[in-house]
């Protein structure tokens, strides 16, 4: 079973928050036991935009979410990490097509801090 995490970018701050990073907790005892208890803490926040975590890692094991710009090393081809709601799984969006999230590859940013990796390419949000 795929472990379920999450990620926030926090719009106000400007800052990618995992866990409680951005001291944002408000809960009554000021404790936040899971990841699933801080988003449905948070979710009532306009302040966050949320990613969830795929399952899967890159090839140097760091954790693949959505929002991540992840560059394919065999073919070079970059793109971003989406969710499909209709067909309910994580793809690689390429711009002009899509692709299962398989193979070589490497998370070289997320679309919030590092949209400047894109402006080369083709790749929409």
């Amino acid at each position: 079973m795929r472990e379920i995490k999450f990620r926030a970018w926090n719009k106000e701050l400007e800052v990618m928050v995992y866990d409680n990073e951005d001291n944002s907790e408000s809960y009554w005892d000021g404790v936040c036991i899971t990841d699933v208890e801080m988003v449905n803490e948070r979710l009532k926040s306009d302040y966050y935009v949320w990613m969830q975590y795929t399952g899967l890692e890159d090839k140097n094991g760091k954790d693949i979410y959505e929002g991540d710009i992840i560059k394919e090393c065999d073919t070079d081809s970059i793109g971003i990490v989406e969710y499909d709601i209709k067909y309910t799984h994580f793809f690689l969006h390429l711009g002009l097509g899509g692709a299962f999230l398989v193979g070589n590859l490497e998370v070289i940013g997320n679309i919030y801090e590092d949209k400047h990796l894109l402006e080369s390419e083709e790749v929409t949000e």
